[in-house]
């Protein structure tokens, strides 16, 4: 008593009063409620999903080295007195394919990974829910079977131990068992 009162930030002898009834609330998000709202504010699922499009850019970029690079240009020039212009087209041909090849081959395998992880943390995060979920409903019904029965039960055997304890039929003692 005095440690709950000491808790509630009341004297140590105050009373406690009856606890009155316990209101229970239904749950009324679902899993896929809950599964959204988890995939738009997890912090660790953010990340993943900016791992996935770093590595998805990065693969894309490995891509773009293995084409030729085009190039324009355009060049006006005075010389004493002579005006000349010329312009230029060209491409360059990457050489060493292999090396461009393996860069692509181990983005793309950098991109499965990420793409990997973020999948296996959002299974991670479904299975927490799930989990979570399922607490919840079984202390929403450990809390209705608090309520309904043993409550109810244990107050109506004081009552009839007091009863028999004022008519002298028990024993002081048998008031606490």
């Amino acid at each position: 008593k005095a440690r709950l009162n000491l808790l509630l930030n009341r004297p140590p002898e105050a009373p406690l009063g009856d606890p009155g009834e316990i209101p229970l609330k239904p749950m009324t998000h679902t899993f896929e409620d809950l599964f959204t709202l988890a995939k738009t504010k997890s912090p660790r699922l953010n990340g993943a999903s900016a791992e996935v499009k770093k590595s998805a850019d990065t693969l894309s970029l490995s891509r773009w080295n293995t084409l030729p690079d085009l190039s324009v240009q355009y060049r006006h020039r005075d010389m004493n007195g002579a005006d000349t212009q010329d312009a230029t087209f060209g491409f360059s041909v990457p050489l060493f394919a292999w090396k461009e090849a393996s860069e692509t081959s181990a983005a793309r395998a950098s991109h499965r990974a990420a793409l990997a992880g973020e999948e296996s943390l959002k299974r991670d995060i479904a299975l927490q829910i799930k989990a979570l979920l399922v607490k919840v409903e079984t202390s929403g019904h450990l809390a209705a079977l608090y309520r309904d029965h043993l409550i109810p039960q244990a107050r109506q055997a004081l009552n009839i131990e007091k009863a028999h304890y004022e008519a002298d039929h028990t024993a002081f003692v048998d008031l606490f068992e």
